[in-house]
C-alpha cells in the first residue's frame, strides 16, 4: 500500500513556493494540477494553429548563449533581486512565442521566435525578453492567478469581467523597451515590425480572438514608443540637470519615473541629486580633497550658517536612505555602498564610511572585477587614512587608484605633494558658444518651437520638460528643454542642452571629437569645473559644456546647455 504523505523534502519545496506566491502574488497556490494554470499572462501571439509536436531545450547553443547575455544584461539593468529571478530557456517548440513559467519560474523564449527577431539584432531580442520580465516584475499576473483560485467569490467574478490583459501587454511594451534602454540597447522604435514578422513566422491569421487587429498592434506600438521616448528624454533630463548643479530640479524627473519604473539606478541617482547638493553648502575649505561623484557648488549666501548645516546634514541623511533603496533592490549593487560610503565621510562618521568601503563596495568591487569603482573605492580610502593622520598609507591608496585610471586620486595626490589644487590653464567662461551642426545655443532659443500637446508636468506645473517640433531621427543632436520656477523678478527660467550622438563626426569648437582622451579634453579645455564618476566613467563639467567619457576615458558624447531668462 502506497503511503499518501508529502516527504519533508517536497514539503520544503512547496512551502517556499507559496511563501514567494504570497510575497509575490499576494496569494497562496493549491496543490495538485489546478495550480499549473493558476499564473499566467497574455502571449505576445496565440493561436489554435499553433502546434506543439515537438520540444527540444536548446540551451546549449550558440543561440542560447546569445540570449542569455541579453537578459543577463536586463536582469542587471532592472537591479531588484528582493524576488527570484526566472531562469532562461531557449526551446525549439511552437507554443507561445515567449512567455514566463510560473510554476518553474522560467522565462520561455521559443526558436522560432528567436529567429523572427535575428534581422533586427539583439534590441529586438531585448525586446522581447524585456517585455516578459515586465510581466513578472510588474505582477500581471496576479489576477488571473486570484480569479482562478478564488473563483467561487464575487471580487473574482466581478474581475474577470475586466479586460486588462491588452493594457498589460502596452505597459508591458512600454516599461520593457525602457528596461532595454537602461541595459544599453537603445531606443528601440521597430516593435510593431518585430510582431508582424512574427504573425508571418508563426503563420497567424489575423486578427486573433481577443487580441486587437495587427494594424491595430502596430499603431499601439509607435504610440507606445513615443511615450518610451519621452520617458528615456525625462531620465536623460534628470542626469543633465544634476550634472550642472539643478539637484532639486533633477529629483523632481527621478520622482516621476519612479511612480512608473522602479530600479536601483533610479534610486542611487536620487540619492547623489541629494548628496551633490548637500556639496555646494560646504565651503572650499571645508573640502579639501575631491570625492567620487562630488560636484564642488558654491554655497548659498542667502542662508545662515546654522541654516546651511542643517540643510546639508538633512540632505545627505535623506542620500543615504535612498542609497538604502537601492540597495535593498540589489545587496550587490557596488555604486550605492560607495555612495553610502561617501556621504558618511562628509558627514564625519569615519566608522561607517570605512566599513560601506573596504567591507561592502571594495569587496563586491573585487569579487566582480570592477577596476572603475576600485579606483573610486581607494580614493575614498585615501582620503579616509589620511584623516586617520597617515598620509605614506593615503600616497599608497591613491597611488593603487591613479593606477586604475582613478581621476579623482590623481587630483588629490597633486594636492597632498603641492599643497594646492591643479589650476585651469584655459578660460572658456567668455570664447565664442560651441555648436553642433552649426547650430548655437542662443540660435536655438531665439525662435524654438515645441509640441504643447507632449509636455510632462512636474512639481505643480512649475516645470516640465519636452521634445522639439523639429528634430530629426536621423540628425546627430537632441534638444531638450526645461522650464523652471519664476524668479524674483517674474522671468521664467530655461536651460537648454544639445547633445550630440555618438555617431556624431564633427567636433567641438577646440577640436575634441568622438573617442578624443580625457587628456586631449583637459589639454584644450583646462582642468573642469567637476568631475562627476559615473558607472562607465566620467562626466566633464565646463562652463556650457559636459563631455561624457566611458571606462577607457575616451569621449562618447558631449553637451552644450545654456540658461535663458524669459
Amino acid at each position: 500500500m502506497q503511503a499518501n504523505f508529502i516527504s519533508a523534502t517536497n514539503l520544503k519545496t512547496l512551502g517556499i513556493k507559496c511563501i514567494l506566491a504570497f510575497l509575490i502574488f499576494g496569494f497562496v497556490p493549491t496543490m495538485g494540477k489546478a495550480q499549473t494554470r493558476s499564473l499566467s499572462t497574455l502571449p505576445i501571439l496565440q493561436s489554435d494553429n499553433f502546434s506543439s509536436r515537438q520540444s527540444e531545450n536548446l540551451n546549449h547553443t550558440e543561440a542560447y548563449a546569445r540570449c542569455l547575455k541579453i537578459y543577463n544584461q536586463l536582469v542587471a539593468a532592472r537591479g531588484d533581486f528582493r524576488f527570484p529571478v526566472p531562469s532562461l530557456v531557449l526551446r525549439r517548440e511552437v507554443s507561445k512565442v515567449a512567455s514566463i513559467d510560473y510554476d518553474r519560474l522560467e522565462i520561455v523564449l521559443e526558436e522560432k521566435a528567436y529567429q523572427a527577431c535575428e534581422p533586427y539584432g539583439d534590441a529586438a531580442i531585448a525586446f522581447l525578453l524585456g517585455h516578459e520580465l515586465t510581466h513578472y516584475y510588474e505582477k500581471h499576473a496576479w489576477r488571473r492567478g486570484f480569479v482562478s483560485e478564488f473563483s467561487d467569490l464575487q471580487i473574482a467574478k466581478d474581475l474577470s469581467k475586466l479586460q486588462d490583459q491588452i493594457s498589460y501587454e502596452t505597459e508591458a511594451d512600454y516599461l520593457g523597451g525602457f528596461l532595454a534602454y537602461s541595459a544599453g540597447f537603445g531606443l528601440f522604435n521597430e516593435g510593431g515590425d518585430v510582431i508582424k514578422n512574427l504573425y508571418t513566422a508563426y503563420q497567424v491569421k489575423d486578427p486573433i480572438p481577443g487580441y486587437p487587429a495587427l494594424h491595430d498592434r502596430m499603431e499601439l506600438s509607435k504610440k507606445t514608443n513615443l511615450k518610451l521616448k519621452q520617458l528615456v528624454e525625462l531620465f536623460d533630463m534628470a542626469n543633465y540637470l544634476s550634472a550642472v548643479g539643478m539637484h532639486a530640479e533633477a529629483r523632481e524627473y527621478y520622482k516621476y519615473i519612479l511612480m512608473q519604473y522602479q530600479s536601483r539606478e533610479l534610486y542611487n541617482n536620487l540619492g547623489m541629486s541629494c548628496f551633490l547638493e548637500a556639496l555646494s553648502y560646504f565651503k572650499k575649505e571645508e573640502l579639501v580633497f575631491e570625492y567620487a561623484l562630488q560636484l564642488d557648488m558654491e554655497s548659498s549666501a542667502s542662508r545662515g550658517s546654522e541654516d546651511i548645516l542643517s540643510l546639508r546634514t538633512s540632505l545627505l541623511k535623506q542620500g543615504i536612505q535612498y542609497f538604502d533603496a537601492a540597495i535593498s533592490m540589489d545587496p550587490d549593487y557596488i555604486p550605492a555602498y560607495l555612495n553610502k560610503a561617501n556621504a558618511y565621510a562628509i558627514l564625519g562618521d569615519s566608522v561607517r564610511a570605512k566599513f560601506y568601503a573596504e567591507q561592502e563596495a571594495l569587496v563586491l568591487a573585487q569579487n566582480k572585477s570592477d577596476f572603475k569603482s576600485i579606483a573610486d573605492i581607494k580614493n575614498l580610502m585615501g582620503i579616509l587614512t589620511l584623516k586617520e593622520g597617515d598620509p605614506v598609507k593615503a600616497e599608497q591608496l591613491w597611488n593603487e587608484s591613479i593606477a586604475l585610471g582613478g581621476v579623482f586620486a590623481s587630483n588629490n595626490l597633486y594636492l597632498l605633494k603641492n599643497g594646492k589644487a591643479k589650476s585651469s590653464t584655459k578660460s572658456i567662461e567668455s570664447e565664442p558658444q560651441e555648436t553642433i551642426q552649426g547650430r548655437s545655443l542662443d540660435a536655438i532659443a531665439e525662435n524654438f518651437e515645441f509640441d504643447r500637446s507632449s509636455m510632462v508636468y512636474l512639481d505643480g506645473g512649475n516645470r516640465y520638460c519636452q521634445q522639439f517640433i523639429d528634430l530629426d531621427s536621423t540628425k546627430s543632436s537632441q534638444y531638450f528643454f526645461n522650464k523652471c520656477t519664476k524668479d524674483i523678478n517674474g522671468s521664467n527660467q530655461y536651460i537648454l542642452f544639445n547633445k550630440c550622438n555618438a555617431s556624431y563626426t564633427g567636433s567641438s569648437r577646440l577640436g575634441i571629437k568622438i573617442g578624443s582622451r580625457i587628456e586631449d579634453v583637459v589639454l584644450k579645455y583646462g582642468k573642469p569645473l567637476n568631475t562627476i564618476g559615473t558607472t562607465t566613467g566620467e562626466l566633464l563639467v565646463y562652463p556650457f559644456i559636459l563631455f561624457i567619457t566611458d571606462r577607457d576615458h575616451k569621449v562618447v558624447s558631449w553637451i552644450n546647455y545654456a540658461t535663458y531668462l524669459k
